[in-house]
């Protein structure tokens, strides 16, 4: 039997990426106090940009419950999708592999949009082979 919750914290890698993101960010931003220029400044901005990406799935987690999987990201609503919206879960990427969810969305009268689907991607996480199993026997029922 499940447990009432069963969290799936994020990947390690996140870190990795942050912390390069943070070299470059420094690396860059004492280029641009040396001297000025328009490219350093673009990869500056860039690498803000990934440090910002990299707290972001660092600080996400996913959730399990008897009857959906829930996204909890910071500064936004957690998105929720109940197991009996699941049309398939694949694993895609190969550096960062993450899940992708593809479900009907829900009407405002509470019944699935059978002609409409969306997709959720969820950001790596630890047991992600563990977390793949579960969520392609939950979408086959």
């Amino acid at each position: 039997m499940m447990a009432d919750r069963q969290h799936y914290s994020s990947h390690a890698r996140y870190k990795f990426i942050l912390l390069g993101g943070l070299l470059l960010a420094v690396a860059f931003g004492w280029s641009l106090t040396r001297r000025f220029a328009l490219d350093a400044l673009f990869f500056f901005a860039l690498s803000l940009a990934l440090i910002a990406w990299s707290l972001s799935a660092i600080l996400s987690r996913v959730e399990i419950t008897a009857d959906r999987i829930i996204l909890l990201t910071p500064l936004r609503a957690s998105q929720q999708v109940e197991f009996r919206q699941l049309i398939s879960v694949s694993e895609n990427g190969r550096f960062n592999p993450v899940l992708t969810l593809l479900y009907h969305p829900r009407r405002a009268d509470n019944l699935l949009e059978l002609d409409d689907a969306h997709s959720l991607i969820l950001p790596a996480v630890h047991e992600q082979a563990t977390l793949l199993a579960l969520l392609e026997a939950r979408s086959s029922r």
